[in-house]
C-alpha cells in the first residue's frame, strides 16, 4: 500500500515538473518568436491618418488614444459611421 502511494506521489511530482518546463518553454518561445519578428519586420512608424472632422477634434482624440494606451496606440481611420 505505502510502495503504491509514493509511487503515484513520485508520478504526481514528475507530472508537475513536466507541465512547469513545457509551459516555461512555450512563454520562452513566445518572447524569443516576438523578438524575431519584431527585430527583422519592424512596423512602420507612422501611418497615414484618414480623417474626417475638424483639426481640434482630432488632437483631441489623438491625445486620448496616447494617454489610454500610453504611447502605444495610434489612430489610423477616423470615419463616421
Amino acid at each position: 500500500m505505502i510502495e503504491k502511494l509514493q509511487l503515484a506521489i513520485t508520478l504526481m511530482i514528475i507530472g508537475m515538473v513536466m507541465v512547469f518546463a513545457i509551459l516555461a518553454l512555450v512563454v520562452q518561445g513566445g518572447k524569443v518568436i516576438i523578438l524575431v519578428v519584431n527585430r527583422f519586420f519592424p512596423e512602420d512608424e507612422k501611418k497615414n491618418v484618414s480623417t474626417t472632422g475638424n483639426d481640434k477634434q482630432i488632437a483631441v482624440l489623438t491625445a486620448v488614444v496616447e494617454s489610454i494606451t500610453r504611447g502605444k496606440g495610434r489612430i489610423e481611420k477616423i470615419s463616421k459611421e
